[in-house]
């Protein structure tokens, strides 16, 4: 689920953090710049891991700012294809379910992806599994067990790190666009679907 990937990249420093010890200043401007960031090819960047090298700093003329070639490990989000993890139901359409973790909202499991007996209730708004002649309900906000089955990346335009807050499912709706990073799961398999089905 989490990787460690290495960046090269020049990082910039306010004239504010000339203060602070330089590895300290270093490591706060790569965290901003990265933490809670999508990087296209790269995945969801959670912090720093490690800082592998880096230059002295050059000031810039007119803003003052250092820029700093660095080098550096960070601790990225993004699943393997076939691994199972853990993520909460958002939301329910006839098209199939989104669900979301606590720092992860694009994780998106088609209707062809759930049990074979599985059908929409457009009613109640929820997908229903038929197993063994018991109904079994997928509602939302139930926590489900789901196995990777491949990821989008659709280009935004941006070499830059995307934010996360403009990722959110909300800010997606409201600018009609596709998700940069979405994570595309399955739960027809044995140990899949709500946990609690199978926790008893």
């Amino acid at each position: 689920m989490f990787i460690l990937t290495k960046i090269a990249d020049v990082i910039q420093i306010h004239p504010k953090e000339f203060g602070v010890l330089s590895i300290h200043a270093l490591t706060d401007a790569i965290n901003t710049k990265y933490a809670n960031k999508l990087v296209l090819g790269v995945g969801l960047c959670i912090c720093l891991q490690d800082i592998l090298w880096h230059s002295e700093g050059l000031l810039g003329q007119g803003d003052g700012l250092a820029s700093v070639n660095a080098e550096f490990t960070i601790v990225v989000f993004r699943p393997f294809k076939s691994e199972v993890i853990q993520a909460r139901i958002a939301s329910q359409t006839a098209e199939g379910m989104r669900l979301s973790t606590e720092f992860f909202d694009n994780i998106y499991v088609p209707r062809n992806y759930l049990p074979d007996d599985c059908e929409f209730r457009p009613v109640d708004g929820i997908w229903v599994w038929k197993s063994d002649g018991q109904e079994l309900f997928y509602d939302n906000n139930e926590i489900v067990r789901i196995r990777i089955c491949g990821e989008e990346w659709h280009d935004q335009a941006s070499v830059d790190p995307v934010d996360m807050a403009d990722e959110s499912a909300e800010a997606l709706a409201l600018s009609g666009r596709r998700p940069m990073y979405q994570i595309i799961g399955s739960m027809d398999d044995v140990g899949l679907g709500a946990c609690i089905w199978w926790d008893e």
